[in-house]
């Protein structure tokens, strides 16, 4: 994964209102569940999540382990930003 600057795709978990026992989601519930858009396509960019699309008019699908894995990426460099930052300051 390329590195970025953890701040520009801030997520607050509390935010999150995720269904995590579903095997697939697709991306318009990851907007809906408070996931900004431009950390969805940022995933899918660098390989993160993979997309699929079943016969659903070409909606992106995931599954939901993937998702789960990448938010938990998302909050590690989040917090080792944090953590950056509070020791320059």
């Amino acid at each position: 994964m390329d590195q970025y600057e953890a701040s520009e795709f801030m997520i607050d978990l509390r935010d999150i209102n995720m269904s995590w026992d579903q095997l697939i989601t697709d991306e318009d519930e990851l907007v809906e569940a408070g996931y900004p858009q431009s950390l969805i396509n940022h995933w899918i960019e660098n390989g993160m999540i993979a997309s699929f699309s079943p016969n659903d008019g070409g909606i992106k699908h995931f599954y939901t382990q993937d998702v789960f894995k990448a938010t938990a990426v998302q909050l590690k460099l989040q917090s080792e930003a944090e953590h950056d930052m509070e020791t320059t300051d």
